[in-house]
């Protein structure tokens, strides 16, 4: 667990030492900025089964919805909407992947070993509607889903300020575990949960600290 999670409103982000500094877009790090997906990264529904056009997509009954949103200017964020259906898997249970938001590089990965220890996925954000169940937020390495690494996002979204813009900071450390691979970063974001939650997101990158991080 985190000791204490930051949530940073926009206004006092520069109080914090993450390197925003506007130029080029990194691929190794920025994955999605001012609503657009960077590089050959990719926004998507269902494990990218659903493709986003111009960050408009559903699922299966709809239970998950992107819609465009605004941020600074029109259309440079993402609505994403959760209403689960009751839709199920072939084996009979809750089916996962139509509840599902994600970043895919279908192309090549990421090496994120250099900011491993002092790194943190970045996302700007605002919360609409805070969770009631469970929210998972997970990386994944090498295009396999055995090494997917989760971290569980609930409690720090409940704690977000609602209906405002703010910076929420997930340390790379919460992602540490033996089959994820650093070096290897295939999907940066996968995003899941059960219930209902409204969200907007404008940006998705690793940034990189003064100090090192625990989870």
């Amino acid at each position: 667990m985190i000791k204490k999670m930051l949530v940073i409103s926009t206004l006092m982000l520069s109080l914090f030492t993450f390197s925003l500094v506007a130029q080029q877009s990194n691929p190794t790090t920025d994955y999605y900025l001012a609503g657009k997906p960077q590089g050959s990264w990719e926004f998507g529904l269902q494990f990218n089964q659903v493709k986003m056009d111009n960050n408009t997509a559903k699922t299966t009954k709809g239970s998950l919805k992107a819609t465009p949103a605004n941020r600074n200017s029109e259309g440079d964020a993402v609505r994403l909407v959760w209403k689960p259906r009751g839709v199920k898997d072939e084996w009979g249970g809750v089916n996962k992947n139509v509840l599902t938001a994600n970043i895919l590089n279908t192309y090549t990965v990421a090496n994120l070993l250099p900011y491993k220890d002092k790194g943190v996925l970045l996302l700007e954000m605002k919360v609409n509607k805070a969770p009631r169940e469970n929210v998972e937020l997970s990386m994944e390495s090498n295009w396999d889903w055995q090494t997917r690494s989760t971290f569980a996002l609930k409690n720090a979204l409940k704690r977000m300020p609602k209906g405002e813009w703010a910076m929420l900071p997930i340390p790379l450390s919460c992602f540490n575990k033996s089959d994820f691979d650093f070096a290897k970063v295939t999907s940066p974001f996968i995003l899941y949960t059960s219930g209902k939650m409204d969200i907007e997101i404008s940006s998705i990158r690793v940034v990189q600290t003064d100090n090192v991080l625990t989870c």
